[in-house]
Order: structure tokens, then sequence, then C-alpha cells
């Protein structure tokens, strides 16, 4: 399309040279952080004085828009901002009829379509443009595991797991840590398992791997039966009245000991008073009794 008016030019004047561009690979992978090579070539039945090469760049595999991201002419090489120091031409391509491109530190959003265009005049006929797709491999990222549902005995939980980033998009699989089993019926793509009725042997530490082919990565998390409010409210009260009955039975022994206590220091006061007096009385009876008998 960008180089229709000049063939028709050209094809007008009857100076009508044939270009062919070539891409031997229609679809590329590359690994995040990684460095992909976009090889491209051409022929020209004609001197390349006049040789314009353009790289494009469509992000989303065709579904955004289009822009130029590289422009050769005349020994010159421009990049746009968002590629240099990353992108680079490998060779003079009217040297050498070799266009291919190196792109290093690839990331997730550079996915999409590469076009390579070559324009050489008058070469105008033939098939001067070719596309790659890229496809940047990136693996899951930290999953995040929770579980909704009340973890007790006879209630169904559901315990989810997603990774935010992951190209292809990953699989996900829960088992238990202890014995590696799986519990429940697993949604392997969303990330989910479901466990009816959970009983107490599927109590404990679950794992949910995250894996694409590109790598792997893990969450854990843990079911332990929970206790709800009103157990937790009975468990007080029962402690309070437990408490309680302990501190009244203390009262108790302690009020029983105090009043043993006074009755025997009372009733050792009341001995003691006593004493004195019958010593008093019996020595009143002896005078009385001399007086009676004085003789004696």
């Amino acid at each position: 399309m960008r180089s229709t008016n000049i063939f028709l030019l050209c094809n007008m004047l009857g100076i009508v040279h044939s270009i062919t561009v070539t891409i031997p690979e229609r679809s590329v992978n590359v690994t995040e952080r990684g460095t992909v090579f976009l090889a491209c070539t051409f022929t020209t039945t004609a001197p390349t004085k006049n040789l314009i090469v353009q790289w494009f760049f469509t992000e989303n595999l065709g579904t955004g828009q289009s822009k130029q991201i590289l422009f050769y002419e005349g020994g010159t090489t421009v990049i746009i901002p968002a590629f240099q120091g990353r992108l680079k031409m490998l060779s003079n391509p009217a040297i050498t009829k070799n266009a291919t491109i190196s792109i290093d530190n690839m990331q997730q959003n550079d996915t999409g379509m590469f076009s390579c265009e070559v324009n050489n005049m008058p070469d105008i006929e033939g098939r001067n443009e070719m596309t790659v797709v890229v496809n940047v491999l990136v693996k899951p990222s930290a999953p995040y595991c929770s579980h909704h549902g009340e973890v007790a005995t006879g209630h169904q939980v559901i315990l989810t797991c997603h990774s935010k980033e992951g190209n292809p998009p990953p699989t996900y699989t829960w088992t238990h840590v202890k014995d590696g089993q799986i519990k429940g019926i697993q949604d392997i793509k969303k990330g989910t398992m479901a466990i009816q009725n959970i009983s107490q042997v599927q109590f404990g530490e679950y794992q949910c791997v995250a894996s694409n082919g590109v790598g792997t990565a893990s969450c854990t998390i843990d079911l332990s039966e929970e206790i709800n409010d009103g157990v937790i409210a009975g468990a007080i009260i029962g402690a309070l009245l437990f408490c309680g009955a302990i501190g009244l039975l203390v009262w108790v022994i302690t009020h029983q000991i105090k009043k043993q206590h006074k009755m025997k220091v009372t009733k050792s006061l009341k001995d003691s008073e006593m004493q004195p007096m019958k010593a008093s009385r019996t020595t009143h009876q002896v005078k009385e009794d001399g007086d009676e008998n004085p003789a004696m």
C-alpha cells in the first residue's frame, strides 16, 4: 500500500523492476528479557543507492496500532525512543541485502507483529513486505492464594490461586502438602479447587503451583478449622464461671477458717477469765475456815 503510487508511476513510464523480501520464520518465540533475531533478506534487480528499509510493529498480535520502529536510508538508521538501546540492524542492507534486526531485553508488551518493508527505486514490482509474529514467553509471577467459605467440618471451602503475569496463561494445580494428594474438584485454568463437606483429614496446608512451560511459581495456604464466635463466647463465659466458682470456694473456705479461728480465740479468752475466779474463791473459803477454827 505504501508503494502503490510509486509502482503505478513507474509502470506508466515502462520502468518496472522486481524486488522480493523474504522472512524465513513466520513466528518466533522468545523468553522475557531475552534477545530475538528477526531475519529479513531481499533480492533486487536494481542498484541499492535508493534503498529504503523500514520495520513496523503492531502490538497485541496485530490488533493494536501499527507504528514505525526503524527507518534506514542512505546509510543512516533512525530508531524510535521506545526501542533505542535495544534494537539494532546487524549489517548494512545496501551492501549485504540483509535487513535483519535484533531486539534485546524483550518484554511481554513486545508481543506482536513485526513487519519488514524494503523499497528500492525503481524496483517496485514483487513482494516488498513480510511479517513475523513474535511471542514473548513469560513465566508465571508468584500467585496469590486465598480461600472462600467457613473452614469448619461439613462446610464447603473453595481455594483460589492466580498469577498476574504469565504467557502463555498458566495452569494451576492444588495439592495437600502433607500427602501430595488432590483433595477436591479442580479447575486448572481458573485456579480453583472446591472441597465439599470438608473433614478433619482434609484440614492442613495446601500448595498451588502455577505453570506454563516457561517456568513455575507457587504459594501455600493453611486450612485450620476455624472456631466461630459462639464457641469463643461460650468458652469465655465458661472460663469466667469457672473462675467465679473457684473464687467463691476460696471465700467460703477462708470464711470458715476465720470463723473457726474466732471461735477458738473466744473460747480461750473465756477459759482465761474463769481461772482467776476459781482461785479467789478457794482463798476466801480458807480464810473463813480459819476464822471458824482459830485454835488450829
